[in-house]
């Protein structure tokens, strides 16, 4: 609900009366009319705060973090309502840089327990090799029609696919998983402008790290020291240069 003080600043800018009965209009951001939109629109060029406030009294389902979005991109940005943050999607762990030789597909296996979707699929890496945060690869479950109200963990992660990014599904998702960590290690490498590695110590320095190195970890270093050596030019990110048989 709005405090007074929201509910006199909104009333003001619009020139109506908000009634409670409007609260909870739309289950989602994504139904929001026309009308709304544009109330939203004359609210946020006074403050963002107060479309906000506005939009999760209309849509009470809508998180914080998703109103601010939908602020910026569909009130301000012009985007579809309709098909923001909806549709089809790859549920995922989030695994912080720094640990990803910690990093284990039976962990991974485990956090994701109990999440609805189809498992496993990952995210063709030939659909995402120049994505920003990296995605090629990434392994999770399979939401065919997901939109910004689905509650999963904190670390786990909704990536939509949108334009050409798509999701396959795994044959070996050990391997797949595996392939990801190896992607993942080289974008690591590559933001410390470590362009290449000849041994998996040489990448264990860069990371700085005492901790024991995961079977995952490991197996995946290993096989992306064979993609460095290799040198053979690719349109595939590292990661997906080598066989299958070098993740195993």
């Amino acid at each position: 609900m709005l405090d007074p003080q929201q509910r006199e600043r909104i009333e003001q800018i619009l020139g109506e009366r908000i009634d409670d009965a409007q609260a909870g209009t739309a289950a989602s951001l994504n139904r929001l009319d026309e009308a709304h939109i544009a109330n939203a629109r004359r609210l946020a060029e006074a403050s963002t705060v107060l479309a906000v406030g506005y939009l999760r009294f209309l849509v009470p389902a809508a998180r914080l973090a998703d109103a601010v979005a939908f602020v910026e991109d569909v009130v301000a940005g012009g985007r579809d309502p309709r098909t923001w943050r909806a549709g089809p999607m790859l549920l995922s762990l989030h695994q912080a840089p720094k640990r990803l030789l910690q990093a284990s597909w039976a962990s991974t296996e485990a956090e994701l327990e109990g999440i609805a979707g189809q498992r496993w699929y990952r995210i063709a890496p030939e659909s995402a090799a120049g994505e920003r945060p990296p995605l090629a690869g990434q392994v999770g479950i399979y939401v065919a029609d997901g939109d910004h109200r689905i509650r999963t963990r904190p670390e786990v992660v909704p990536v939509f696919l949108k334009d050409a990014i798509r999701a396959e599904p795994v044959v070996d998702v050990v391997v797949a998983y595996r392939r990801w960590l190896g992607h993942m290690i080289a974008w690591f490498l590559a933001e410390r402008r470590v362009v290449s590695a000849s041994t998996p110590e040489e990448i264990v320095q860069v990371f700085s790290t005492a901790e024991p190195v995961s079977v995952d970890a490991d197996v995946a270093m290993r096989a992306l020291v064979r993609e460095f050596a290799s040198g053979a030019p690719s349109e595939l990110p590292y990661g997906y240069r080598g066989p299958d048989d070098w993740y195993r």
